[in-house]
């Protein structure tokens, strides 16, 4: 300090630098210590791969003509390194795993990159295919040979993430199965329940697709397209992409002036009916109201399956007691007793007969059969002569034919 070649500002950069200096070395030495490397156990490496499936962004493709989802290295490596905040900013993921807290830098999260490849458990390297013909949201992807990590590659998931939820999906789908199939012997409010649930996503759908159409055609009137939500039945996408984005409005390319004119006429003729006919109209609004309380009513469908119960609870009413049965029984036993002891109801001439006839059955002697054989047989030999004249008949025609 007694120097008089060194100046103050001087001696305040050093001091200043030292200190910098002091303060870089404190932060490596901790940034080691944090080098623990605890993802490179098989635990830790799932547990760095649940959380990178859940936050890492991912792109549809078709693998072997089958639906996968694939990510850019760099993107893999983002996700692992600890978000760089600028002042007020908000984490956009509130909660890491214990195990991040080892990856410290960009270095260590390429280590735990290529772990994860080589294991060929979570995700392996491919190729996109990029065809300026296929305007398909899905491309074509290829595997590669090389399994080499590059930050600059593609990388597609063969792992499906934890399998926690996926069994929580099965079961589900096995419940409600079980339960739709189960649907004739529902209670009755369920039914209900369910008709009014059914019908009331009915018309809420309708109603949505009506007012989304009518505003298409009311825009593209003036040379726009506006849909809301133009990805809804886009069947090539997941159930969150069908929603997004919320609409869409463009500039049509193409004129269709003629078209356009149809349609505002159209437009034009319902509003003058409307205004110039409100009976019809209102007759029209009350017809539609009356056809949403008939749908919730349940009007528009009988239901079958409580009139099948209705009738099986019939069959029972109608089937007789044990006493009917029985009184059955013993009258026919009365009659069957009745008829064995040839008793007769009738006037006396009846009975007469009734007796006579029954003394002649009972007094028949074995001759009396062999002459009804003999009968028989007499029959036999005419029928046989009466065949016999007509064969003959028959060949005296042909001769007189053949000589004509």
């Amino acid at each position: 300090f007694l120097d008089p070649t060194v100046t103050m500002p001087e001696i305040e950069e050093t001091t200043e630098t030292a200190a910098e200096t002091a303060e870089l070395a404190k932060a490596n030495a901790e940034l080691e210590a944090k080098r623990t490397g605890a993802w490179k156990t098989e635990e830790g490496l799932k547990k760095v791969a649940e959380f990178i499936r859940e936050h890492i962004k991912n792109r549809n493709g078709i693998l072997n003509e089958n639906r996968c989802d694939y990510f850019k290295g760099d993107r893999l490596t983002r996700v692992l390194l600890p978000e760089v905040l600028a002042e007020g900013e908000k984490k956009k993921i509130k909660k890491r795993p214990k195990v991040l807290e080892s990856i410290v830098d960009a270095k260590e999260a390429n280590l735990v990159a290529q772990a994860l490849l080589q294991s060929q458990e979570f995700y392996i390297k491919v190729h996109v295919v990029k065809d300026p013909a296929n305007k398909q949201p899905q491309k074509e992807v290829r595997m590669m040979k090389q399994q080499t990590w590059d930050e600059a590659g593609y990388y597609v998931w063969v792992w499906d993430g934890n399998p926690f939820w996926t069994n929580v999906f099965q079961i589900t789908m096995l419940v409600v199965f079980v339960l739709v199939a189960c649907f004739p012997i529902w209670p009755d409010f369920m039914k209900l329940g369910l008709w009014y649930i059914s019908v009331t996503l009915l018309v809420v759908m309708f109603v949505f697709l009506t007012i989304r159409f009518l505003l298409f055609l009311f825009v593209w009137i003036f040379g726009f397209e506006f849909w809301i939500l133009p990805n809804l039945f886009d069947e090539s996408l997941t159930v969150v992409e069908s929603f997004k984005p919320v609409f869409m409005f463009e500039r049509i390319k193409t004129t269709q002036l003629w078209w356009r004119l149809a349609i505002s006429g159209g437009f034009i003729w319902f509003m003058y009916w409307a205004y110039t006919q409100p009976t019809e109209f209102d007759e029209f609004i009350k017809g539609q109201k009356e056809f949403v309380d008939d749908l919730y009513e349940g009007n528009l469908l009988s239901d079958v399956s409580q009139q099948h119960k209705t009738d099986l609870d019939k069959i029972f009413d109608k089937m007789p007691s044990i006493d009917e049965l029985l009184a059955d029984l013993a009258h026919e036993e009365d009659d069957e007793e009745g008829a064995g002891s040839g008793t007769c109801e009738g006037t006396a001439e009846e009975c007469a007969k009734y007796h006579a006839d029954e003394g002649r059955q009972e007094n028949m002697q074995p001759e009396d059969f062999e002459e009804n054989e003999d009968e028989e047989l007499d029959m036999d030999a005419m029928l046989e002569d009466m065949l016999d004249a007509d064969e003959a008949e028959e060949i005296m025609d042909e001769m007189m034919d053949e000589q004509g």
